[in-house]
């Protein structure tokens, strides 16, 4: 995996759900409602390409909505097996798909985990993520919805 070239860019996830359960259990709740999407907002044109190993695991993932920073988290604080950021899960996927027969191919997207929060969006408005100054961003509207 650490060989691997990737490009990478800031996403939003929406989902159509509520979370009732403290913070620490909103990943598991929204795994048990089956990840409900409500959509993905993306910029692939133009994002950097690099080693899988060399995405920067230092720089904030900037969090905005209205235009006020709710949370910035470092790549770097997600640690899975041993290993940090995007090559975490990336390698934990590749190794389950192993054990099943299967495998990551050219050209697939996967969206990997942050070490941000499931974020509740109590009101409309506009969500941004700024990641080293590539920005995606998207107005949100209406009904019960959270951001990842």
């Amino acid at each position: 995996m650490a060989g691997w070239r990737v490009a990478y860019t800031p996403v939003i996830e929406l989902h159509h759900a509520t979370f009732y359960g403290p913070a620490t259990t909103r990943a598991a709740e929204l795994i048990a409602r089956n990840c409900i999407h409500a959509g993905v907002v993306a910029a692939w044109e133009g994002a950097p390409e690099c080693a899988l190993s060399a995405v920067p695991l230092d720089v904030p993932l900037q969090v905005s909505i209205n235009g006020k920073e709710v949370e910035a988290p470092v790549l770097g604080g997600l640690n899975l097996d041993g290993e940090t950021g995007p090559l975490a899960t990336i390698s934990w996927l590749a190794r389950r798909l192993k054990e099943q027969g299967r495998e990551l191919q050219v050209g697939q997207t996967v969206l990997a985990a942050t070490p941000g929060d499931l974020i509740n969006i109590e009101t409309d408005g506009e969500l941004a993520v700024d990641f080293g100054g590539r920005k995606v961003s998207c107005t949100v509207t209406s009904g019960p919805r959270t951001a990842l």
